[in-house]
């Protein structure tokens, strides 16, 4: 890949639009490090191609969550106990759609139990003797074939003698999004099966998203070309030919195009994807952004700086340190409008140290809650500020980009339908 690339006035437009669009899931440099993976000639198509990439943000999880369970709720028998499964092993993505779909369960007080192997079912249930509802929880349904084959894997299970006892009344799916492909083939498969889904998603190359047809077909070219060297031919438009183009907070469904989310060498290059799908490249980049941090902090230091912040009396002599770091790159994250669980990966926090460092930057007047968002105060603009000049001095003057910036633009595409 060539090492030098001239961005256009306008592209940097795109790319600002977009990280607000993606809701700064991704910041402007990643966007630029991505497009890197294409040639030149490819960056410009594939820059518009990424007004189709939707990021589900956790509070449209939950809601996404909420509606469906309300739904799936008004045909539920009073005091009925539902039996939710995860579709296929439970792995990271598996915590976090627990982890949400619990809230909005709460919220909706409906009596749950979660089970991670339906094997267990018969000794949960115990002696019940009425009829009970099984629910199979999901983030996103592409082709619905993954589901079919794990629910066909459940019912031989079902079919074994322990199982014979139980009656249950209710089977449903339950997912944040789909394509309609896949409620269609689940609706085929599965008999008496309800199908509860917030999103219904076109795939990118079949669903009409791009209007010019030899733009379309050459963006295909170009993803299907990277694609099977980075998956499968038969995969290299996302798992069976899916051609999704949606996140999650905790990564991307093999059902997305693989350049978005694969992490490969080919042709002596590392590919570098711009919503990771792999625990590796996550801890990587989460190492890369707490380095870059350190090295800012590093910078502060030898300007001159003991502290940046008005610590709590015990800190007020330490150097610029561990808490320094920690805080300051948590006000930037906030700045940034980065979603909780984004920020508790980028920093190796957990709920308690997240709350803690919340508290704390509230009590100091560097973050405030505006209609229950929460953003900087005109105390945490000035440090990012300091910070930002300080930084900014020690680089040379002809990058392209400094290390920090604040500035806001918005962009609207012209031949990419209902994306802005």
């Amino acid at each position: 890949m060539e090492e030098e690339w001239k961005l256009t006035d306008q592209q940097n437009a795109q790319i600002d639009f977009l990280t607000s669009k993606l809701k700064n899931s991704v910041r402007p440099l990643e966007i630029v490090t991505w497009l890197m993976n294409f040639r030149s000639s490819e960056r410009g198509d594939i820059l518009n191609l990424l007004f189709l990439m939707e990021y589900v943000s956790p509070n449209e999880m939950f809601e996404a969550y909420t509606s469906n369970f309300s739904k799936l709720k008004e045909k539920l028998p009073k005091k009925t106990v539902l039996y939710i499964n995860y579709v296929g092993k439970m792995g990271k993505s598996g915590s976090q759609m627990a982890y949400y779909a619990t809230k909005a369960l709460q919220k909706l007080n409906i009596t749950h139990i979660f089970i991670n192997d339906i094997k267990d079912l018969p000794t949960i249930v115990g002696e019940q003797t009425s009829p009970i509802s099984l629910a199979f929880i999901d983030d996103y349904l592409g082709t619905g074939k993954s589901f079919t084959d794990y629910f066909e894997s459940v019912s031989k299970t079902m079919d074994q003698d322990e199982f014979s006892s139980l009656k249950i009344s209710s089977l449903s799916v339950v997912a944040i999004a789909s394509m309609a492909a896949a409620n269609e083939h689940i609706k085929a498969t599965v008999p008496n099966i309800d199908i509860y889904i917030a999103l219904t998603r076109k795939m990118a190359f079949r669903g009409g998203l791009i209007d010019n047809k030899e733009q379309l077909k050459r963006v295909r070219n170009i993803c299907f070309e990277y694609g099977k060297l980075l998956s499968s031919t038969n995969n290299a438009l996302g798992f069976n030919n899916s051609q999704a183009m949606i996140t999650f907070p905790y990564g991307s469904p093999n059902n997305t195009l693989p350049i978005v989310w694969a992490s490969k060498v080919i042709n002596n290059n590392k590919w570098q994807p711009l919503f990771p799908r792999f625990i590796d490249e996550k801890i990587q980049n989460s190492k890369n952004y707490r380095k870059n941090t350190a090295h800012w902090i590093g910078i502060v230091r030898l300007s001159g700086y003991r502290s940046l912040f008005r610590l709590n009396s015990d800190l007020d002599n330490e150097y610029i340190g561990k808490h320094n770091f920690r805080l300051f790159a948590f006000i930037k994250l906030i700045h940034e409008r980065k979603d909780t669980p984004i920020i508790c990966h980028l920093l190796g926090l957990f709920d308690e140290d997240y709350n803690n460092l919340l508290e704390e930057s509230i009590e100091l007047t560097y973050i405030k809650k505006n209609n229950g968002v929460l953003e900087l105060s005109k105390e945490g603009q000035k440090i990012l500020q300091r910070v930002q000049r300080l930084v900014n001095r020690v680089y040379p003057k002809e990058l392209e980009e400094k290390p920090l910036s604040f500035k806001t633009v918005s962009y609207n595409p012209i031949s990419w339908r209902g994306l802005t």
